[in-house]
């Protein structure tokens, strides 16, 4: 038996251990089902990282919430790679991790789905030492409830997913709070605060609806860049120093629009700016 987890064969199914501390890659096959009781913390540690070809379930709760964690804070993340079928995260918390490297091949978040579909709800993703604490690309997500924050760059990165962002609180990232690019989003009942450059940007024919999200402390509040549409509905904005933007930042794209419906907007310096490059 592996020290980290129960595989039992006849099931396909592999369950992690409640209580482990992780030295070495765990690399998961596809076609398994994958599962983390509540309650269940591994620590991952001597730069070790999760890798799963199959969808995974935690099932954490209120009262026995699962930790992914790094004690030793070389963790190189926890990733799940055209993992079939949908995972799901709940009431987890991610701390201390780094981005994946693995044999010269990289991705930028402390947790990624890649073409991997997810809900997470519940989750606070922390103190995270990578370009994004989160990283979902070419899937659908539905992200609720959740809280990014004192990340190192960018707090959520998005490319070319469908997904909604609902009742989450991100604070406290060195970047960008939410960046997604080339992707179809609903962002709502949101609070943003104290981030390093943008609240929300949307890059290279993104769509988002924005609707009751509150940015306090941005560069710029809202961006809107390269081809992308982005509609703002009842939005707040403080403490900025640009409320919204358009841009066109690559060459190969065009020009991006901004369609504000009806905010607020205390201590902004420039409410909005259009500007080429």
């Amino acid at each position: 038996g592996h020290p980290a987890y129960v595989y039992q064969a006849d099931k396909a199914t592999l369950i992690f251990k409640k209580d482990v501390q992780i030295t070495e890659p765990i690399i998961i096959p596809e076609g398994l089902k994958v599962m983390l009781r509540p309650g269940t913390k591994l620590d991952l540690i001597k730069a070790s990282f999760v890798l799963s070809y199959s969808a995974v379930q935690f099932l954490g709760t209120e009262e026995a919430p699962i930790e992914i964690v790094s004690s030793d804070k070389s963790a190189r993340s926890f990733t799940v790679l055209k993992g079939t079928g949908k995972s799901r995260i709940n009431y987890t918390r991610f701390a201390h991790l780094g981005a994946f490297s693995f044999k010269g091949w990289n991705l930028p978040g402390a947790v990624n789905f890649y073409e991997s579909d997810v809900d997470i709800y519940n989750t606070v993703f922390t103190h995270n030492s990578c370009e994004d604490a989160l990283n979902i690309v070419r899937s659908k997500f539905d992200f609720k409830n959740n809280t990014i924050c004192h990340t190192y760059a960018d707090g959520f990165d998005a490319d070319f997913c469908t997904g909604t962002v609902d009742n989450s609180y991100f604070h406290h990232t060195g970047n960008d709070a939410i960046d997604f690019s080339t992707s179809k989003v609903t962002i709502k009942d949101c609070s943003i605060e104290k981030v390093g450059d943008k609240g929300i940007s949307m890059g290279e024919q993104g769509e988002a609806l924005i609707i009751n999200t509150k940015i306090d402390g941005a560069n710029i509040g809202i961006a809107s860049k390269d081809l992308s549409k982005t509609t703002v509905r009842n939005a707040e904005l403080r403490n900025c120093i640009i409320g919204f933007s358009a841009y066109q930042k690559k060459p190969e794209y065009g020009q991006a629009f901004i369609y504000v419906d009806s905010y607020t907007a205390e201590d902004v310096q420039q409410l909005h700016k259009i500007f080429p490059g």
